[in-house]
């Protein structure tokens, strides 16, 4: 099934895909596997959770950044909604010992070339995991739609370490708008 959906997915300017609250314990839909086609299709895709009574593509939209190529990409595809946001934040999690890719700053001044403003929000990560960071954020500011880049790491990594996708996948409250 996530072939399939790859394959047709060439000239789609969005996927849109249920994301089952399956909880931390339970394995997901074995024919369907969101983080796979996020991160083979060029595309964006959109997890919304089945519970969600509704989406408001005008509303709080959060940004996981970074700084990846991958975050990027999902900035980038989520212009148009960005440009239509109530309001826009850009978080990121400050780590002492990692350095590298583009600072929130730039990320915020490519979004106002585009007519976006936005507000950075930076948090130390301390004792939590970066996930539950961006997780705390996006429940603070009431955020409608958490974008981000998705990630592949090899299937052993990623049972054995888990991953900032991975956990949105399997626990988010709030759709999802990934790309890779």
């Amino acid at each position: 099934m996530t072939q399939a959906v790859i394959s047709a997915s060439r000239l789609a300017d969005v996927i849109v895909l249920s994301l089952e609250n399956t909880g931390r314990n339970v394995r997901p839909h074995p024919l369907l596997a969101i983080a796979d086609v996020a991160v083979e299709t060029r595309c964006p895709v959109l997890a919304v959770p089945t519970d969600a009574k509704s989406f408001n593509t005008g509303g709080k939209i959060l940004v996981a950044w970074d700084g990846s190529h991958e975050a990027a990409n999902a900035l980038k595809q989520a212009l148009p909604m960005l440009q239509q946001a109530q309001s826009v934040h850009l978080v990121s999690v400050v780590e002492p010992k990692k350095a590298g890719g583009f600072p929130s700053t730039e990320a915020s001044e490519y979004l106002s070339r585009h007519g976006v403003r936005s507000e950075l929000i930076e948090r130390e990560r301390g004792l939590l995991a970066i996930e539950e960071v961006i997780e705390n954020v996006a429940a603070e500011i009431g955020a409608d739609l958490l974008v981000m880049g998705a990630f592949g790491h090899s299937r052993l990594r990623e049972v054995l370490l888990g991953g900032v996708t991975r956990y949105f996948l399997r626990d988010s409250n709030i759709p999802l708008l990934l790309a890779h």
